[in-house]
């Protein structure tokens, strides 16, 4: 049985760093607000997280609840591309940039490497970034309720 499927494509912008070379953006942003997202049971990401979170107040800035999200500048991820994807796919909706550390195995996706964290966030406060916009899908199978997104594809397989 073939069922038909319904696709709809939006945006997401996920942050990457200039390099240290350029010169053109030094504004210090004096206050950001900061979403985090750590990988559940991911103890590196968990203990990143734990220095990150009282450095970015010592700067400052304010780091988020979940639930006020939808105020940030960015959303930080720790973890691999797997935590940018799934962060990417709940927090879509409320077009802030994502930006990831990687602390896992993989990272295509995530800007910054987990021992280089400050100077990430340094690029971040400085306006050193740039927005690369990635494709997101959303698919649904007529007539069903449940709605799949991914980020630049999705693959189909029938049982």
């Amino acid at each position: 049985m073939i069922l038909p499927l319904e696709c709809n494509l939006d945006y997401l912008a996920i942050s990457s760093f200039l390099t240290s070379s350029f010169s053109g953006l030094t504004d210090i942003i004096p206050y950001m607000k900061f979403g985090i997202v750590v990988k559940e049971g991911h103890k590196r990401g968990e203990i990143l997280v734990s220095k990150v979170r009282p450095y970015l107040k010592s700067k400052g800035h304010e780091v988020l609840e979940e639930k006020d999200f939808n105020s940030a500048d960015y959303i930080l991820t720790f973890g691999g591309d797997g935590t940018l994807i799934h962060a990417a796919c709940d927090y879509i909706e409320l077009g802030i940039p994502l930006v990831g550390i990687n602390t896992g195995n993989l990272g295509f996706l995530t800007a910054q490497d987990a021992d280089k964290w400050q100077e990430a966030i340094g690029n971040l406060i400085s306006a050193k970034v740039f927005l690369s916009e990635r494709i997101t899908i959303e698919a649904q199978i007529s007539g069903s309720k449940e709605v799949f997104r991914a980020i630049n594809e999705a693959a189909i397989k029938s049982y």
